[in-house]
């Protein structure tokens, strides 16, 4: 009974010490090819996030998204497209949810649900996460298919774009 007090004190005392984190700045950038021909690079600088985190990186829990129509290539073309593919009028927003940061070697491992296309899906990101207190910067890198969130491949013309695609996170509290 002890020790079930002390635990519960602890997680309590964790949950109110939680600082809410103000993004400063950021970015999600995306990398996929056209097989036999082009890379496909859309990015934005429009990033959402509400976080929270009680000093230690493995304590930052909260969300991150972004508007799928804030993403642009430099082929305006080819990001008509790209929202038609993400079908972006029926799932505005792709939302990354944190669950659980571990240390991992001299980073972290993020775990949480990525929400894209109207599935959601668990997903690992290893990241490095430094900074103190409400300032805190974080890159991550990791992929995903985009069969695996029911959305087919595009085929442009005879070429068709590979089903891997490539994130990288950037994010900068204040």
């Amino acid at each position: 009974m002890k020790k079930l007090t002390v635990v519960l004190f602890l997680s309590l005392f964790t949950l109110l010490s939680a600082a809410s984190l103000h993004l400063q700045k950021g970015y999600i950038k995306a990398h996929t090819q056209v097989l036999g021909d082009s890379t496909i690079d859309p990015a934005t600088g429009r990033v959402h996030a509400a976080l929270t985190m009680a000093g230690d990186p493995t304590t930052l829990r909260g969300s991150v998204w972004i508007r799928s129509k804030d993403l642009r290539s430099d082929n305006k073309e080819r990001d008509q497209h790209m929202y038609e593919v993400l079908a972006v009028k029926k799932y505005p927003k792709i939302r990354f949810r944190i669950d659980r940061v571990r240390r991992r070697g001299s980073g972290y491992l993020i775990e949480g649900r990525l929400s894209l296309h109207g599935k959601s899906r668990t997903v690992k990101v290893p990241a490095k996460i430094s900074g103190k207190g409400s300032k805190l910067e974080l890159t991550g890198r990791f992929r995903i298919l985009m069969s695996d969130y029911g959305i087919k491949p595009p085929k442009l013309l005879f070429l068709t774009v590979r089903d891997a695609v490539d994130i990288t996170v950037y994010l900068r509290t204040k």
